[in-house]
């Protein structure tokens, strides 16, 4: 029996990203289309790991399984997202 994907209101996005050589992605959920605001948050992402966001694309784009836990949400505050993941 196949498992069923949960659902999230928006759209989740991977960051490819890379790090002294090291590739690595970090998911995260938008419900921005604004293609720049969307790269602008893979930057910031990579950032946060003293990387470089390498493109963003769509999860259903790739082959990386989809989250069991909730991607961190752009829209939101860090203050408003860690209140969803406690």
């Amino acid at each position: 029996m196949e498992k069923k994907k949960k659902k999230y209101e928006k759209q989740i996005y991977v960051a490819d990203c890379v790090e002294h050589g090291e590739r690595f992605y970090s998911l995260f959920m938008t419900d921005s289309s604004d293609g720049i605001a969307i790269h602008q948050f893979g930057i910031d992402e990579a950032a946060q790991w003293g990387g470089e966001c390498i493109q963003v694309v769509k999860l259903e784009a790739t082959d990386i399984p989809y989250p069991n836990k909730k991607p961190w949400d752009m829209d939101l505050s860090i203050k408003e997202n860690l209140k969803t993941i406690t």
